[in-house]
């Protein structure tokens, strides 16, 4: 089964927008949020994901600036 050319294109936009995703899930990882079993309250689970998420917005602010 081959690709049109259309297809082609479109796996490459898909495959672009993919990889930027890839790599903020791993940066996101390096904090053991995602990596790991979340063991502590799990009431706080949200405000922890989004103080950490907050944190690497600001570093790709700072990079961008």
């Amino acid at each position: 089964y081959k690709l049109t050319k259309k297809e082609i294109r479109e796996n490459k936009k898909l495959s672009k927008k993919r990889i930027y995703i890839e790599h903020v899930i791993c940066c996101l990882k390096r904090f053991k949020i995602l990596a790991c079993r979340y063991r502590h309250n799990t009431k706080k689970y949200n405000t922890t994901f989004k103080n950490i998420a907050g944190l690497y917005n600001m570093k790709l602010d700072l990079a961008w600036n």
